[in-house]
């Protein structure tokens, strides 16, 4: 569709006129933007590429020991270099030193972990057989011989559930079996 040749100019005019005050709105908007900016406070600390570590995973060089401090001695002229040398080597591919590590939880729980374990245990095989208590009903509410969704549906929920408790079962035989390897009490998981 063809517009008038009259018609063409004045739709012309309107679209230059609505972008030049849109244009003029921009620049008032960044100049205000600009006023308000300037009268914020600062944010706060600023970062920059020398401020921060190059390989944040690799500790920060160790200062160089100063000659006052070494010892005069046998040990100071090769013994400890070998050493030294390793722990340098340490730092730089980002392992901690031995001394500098957490210690390691200790392999023998007390009497509150085994008890709070075996607790846990049963209370999920007590609910486990709960639900396949409850399913078994639900599944004897139903017609045996007649073909129905909802008894299709609920049989294979108690299907599942005695195979979770099966699961629960082996679980508990093996958190026996370990309570046994670490000579725990027969009392704290009884």
């Amino acid at each position: 569709m063809m517009l008038p040749k009259v018609l063409t100019p004045v739709v012309l005019m309107t679209a230059l006129a609505a972008g030049t005050a849109s244009a003029q709105s921009l620049a008032d908007i960044a100049r205000k933007e600009a006023e308000r900016r300037s009268g914020a406070p600062s944010s706060g600390k600023v970062y920059t590429n020398e401020s921060l570590t190059p390989d944040f995973t690799k500790p920060p060089e160790p200062a160089p020991p100063a000659a006052a401090d070494t010892p005069a001695g046998p040990d100071s002229a090769g013994g400890d270099k070998a050493a030294e040398e390793v722990s340098n080597e340490a730092n730089q591919e980002g392992v901690t030193p031995r001394d500098q590590q957490e210690p390691q939880p200790s392999l023998d729980k007390g009497e509150d972990y085994w008890r709070g374990r075996a607790d846990r245990i049963r209370a999920r095989l007590n609910q486990q057989n709960a639900e396949i208590a409850d399913l078994q009903r639900r599944v004897s509410t139903f017609p045996a011989g007649a073909a129905n969704p909802e008894r299709d549906i609920a049989v294979r929920a108690l299907r599942k559930a005695e195979a979770d408790l099966v699961d629960l079962n082996d679980e508990w035989r093996r958190f026996e079996r370990q309570a046994r390897e670490r000579n725990v009490p027969d009392a704290w998981i009884r």
